[in-house]
């Protein structure tokens, strides 16, 4: 299995999130076009545009649109409502979608609401973009709820519920967080069969076995 990996560790879909501090969604997606073009260069234009047209693409992208604005700045999203931030965010989403596609208790219960807007709105996308697309298929996975279900039942997961303060520990994979925001990699490991195998109550409607399979 060959790939290549845009991703930026606390990138968001907005160039606002953690910028200059980041590689943002737009150029990631600018050095995408400049990869999509190195096929052709060995390859017959009809085998690459197969290659690349075959390809499966993996977003993991959103979450850190919602949460880090109340970490660095809290008025942020006060010049925004919530419907208007989320269709900011989901515009962002679909047109990465979109270009991918034609080449080939306080803060954090307002974090909750956005984050399940959000997760609507993208599922009415998805399924837009599947009918508009010929041949679109994808695999929507909910970090939200499968996270949210660690998080309110740890030991359900084999995860410790956290430490009450950061230090440093021998048995890290029994503790569901490894710092104060990122799982730990036994989470991660969780997520990633369930992303893989798929669970329609937190993915769909394939899973990535099976287009992959296809």
């Amino acid at each position: 299995m060959n790939g290549v990996n845009f991703a930026s560790a606390g990138t968001g879909a907005l160039v606002e999130t953690h910028q200059g501090k980041v590689i943002d969604l737009k150029t990631q997606l600018r050095y995408f076009k400049e990869v999509e073009k190195l096929p052709r260069q060995k390859l017959s234009d009809e085998v690459a545009k197969t290659l690349v047209s075959s390809a499966l693409y993996l977003f993991s992208i959103g979450s850190n649109d919602y949460f880090v604005p109340f970490i660095t700045n809290p008025t942020a999203l006060q010049s925004y409502n919530r419907n208007e931030y989320i269709r900011m965010v989901i515009g962002n989403l679909t047109s990465a979608l979109k270009r991918t596609r034609t080449r080939s208790s306080g803060c954090m219960d307002e974090v909750a609401v956005l984050t399940k807007l959000h997760n609507r709105e993208l599922s009415k996308v998805l399924k837009k973009l599947e009918r508009q697309f010929n041949g679109f298929k994808y695999s929507n996975f909910d970090f939200y709820t499968s996270h949210s279900e660690r998080i309110n039942h740890p030991t359900k997961y084999g995860s410790k519920c956290g430490l009450n303060k950061f230090e440093l520990c021998d048995n890290a994979s029994e503790y569901l967080f490894f710092d104060g925001i990122h799982p730990a990699d036994e989470v991660h490991n969780q997520f990633a069969k369930l992303l893989w195998s798929g669970n329609p109550d937190v993915g769909g409607p394939y899973s990535v076995k099976t287009l992959f399979e296809e």
